[in-house]
Formats: structure tokens, C-alpha cells, sequence
């Protein structure tokens, strides 16, 4: 059972979405976001810091680094993250992917948020190096080995944003495949 808060959350994400895919991710304001919504700004601010954050905000991270947890500890830290980020998006309910494709091509196609996208990475970064410092000889390893695969997952993501055919899995099987990473689970 949802929330008052994540269903306003909610209605405000698929209004901002909808309107960054219509009208363009620049030329919507918060206020048209708001009333969309049928909510004030003031509400819109309550759940998002600024504009970017309703494309940009998400709580995969944490379900990311729980998977990468659970792989086996015999894996080194690269295929444990990638291995981690594929069981994630192949466990993701089937009502969240056409979102993700949305947010994602609403990501490519705006200068402002591919690089607001590469910037908000560094938070996902630390997560799962969290996750896999263990895994490594230090924390500068696992930070390395975390932002190489966030990186490759990134470009990977927003390039196939247009591609509705392929699945985000097998997006993730090219990035496995670019990084030399087997897929012996």
C-alpha cells in the first residue's frame, strides 16, 4: 500500500515526464509541472530539489548494491556489479521499464541532463563500492571498479534510449560484453 507521499510523488514524476517528452526537457517550467500535477509548486519542492531531480531521482541504487551483495564471493568486483546490476533490472516489475525508457530518453535527448546525469553517478558510485570493497585490495579499487561500470552503464543506457525492441537486460549484456566481463553467474 502506497503512501500520500509516493503517490504525489508519483503523479508528479509522470507529469514532469510527460511534459519534458512533449514539450522538451528546457522549455517545461515547475510551475506547468505543478499544475499538471495538480499540485503547488510548493508541493513539487517538497519532493524534488529542482527540475532535474524529477527526471534524475531514483531509488534503484540501493536495490543495485543489495544484488551485487549477493553475488558469489568467488566473483571479482566487476563481474559482481555488472552480474548485480543485470539480476536488478531482470527482477524490476514490468510496470517500471516503460518508465526507466522515459526518463532515460527524456535524458538523451537534453544536453543540461546527460551531464547532470554523469554527475549525479558519483552517488551511485559510492553505493556500490560499498558494495564491493570487500571484493577489492582498497577503496580507491572499489571506487575505480564502481565508476567503470556506472560509467559504461550510463552511455550504454542513454544510447539504447530510443530502442524500445531491446531489453535493458540485453543492454546490459553489451556492456558485460564491452568491458570483458564474463557471465558465468
Amino acid at each position: 500500500m502506497t503512501t500520500k507521499f509516493e503517490r504525489t510523488h508519483h503523479t508528479i514524476t509522470q507529469a514532469a515526464l510527460e511534459l519534458f517528452a512533449n514539450k522538451g526537457y528546457e522549455a517545461t517550467s515547475v510551475g506547468e509541472i505543478a499544475r499538471s500535477a495538480g499540485v503547488s509548486e510548493m508541493t513539487f519542492y517538497r519532493h524534488f530539489p529542482s527540475k532535474q531531480d524529477a527526471v534524475l531521482l531514483d531509488s534503484f541504487d540501493h536495490v543495485i548494491a543489495e544484488a551485487v551483495r549477493r553475488q558469489p564471493r568467488s566473483l571479482p568486483a566487476l563481474q559482481a556489479i555488472i552480474n548485480g546490476i543485470s539480476e536488478a533490472l531482470e527482477n524490476m516489475p514490468d510496470t517500471a521499464i516503460p518508465e526507466v525508457r522515459q526518463r532515460l530518453r527524456v535524458i538523451a535527448s537534453s544536453p543540461e541532463l546527460r551531464v547532470a546525469a554523469i554527475a549525479t553517478n558519483y552517488t551511485s558510485e559510492q553505493v556500490i563500492a560499498d558494495a564491493v570493497v570487500d571484493r577489492t585490495r582498497s577503496r580507491f579499487e572499489s571506487q575505480i571498479v564502481a565508476a567503470a561500470a556506472i560509467a559504461a552503464l550510463t552511455v550504454a543506457l542513454i544510447e539504447s534510449a530510443d530502442e524500445d525492441e531491446i531489453s535493458l537486460v540485453s543492454v546490459i549484456e553489451k556492456v558485460r560484453s564491452a568491458l570483458g566481463v564474463k557471465n558465468d553467474k
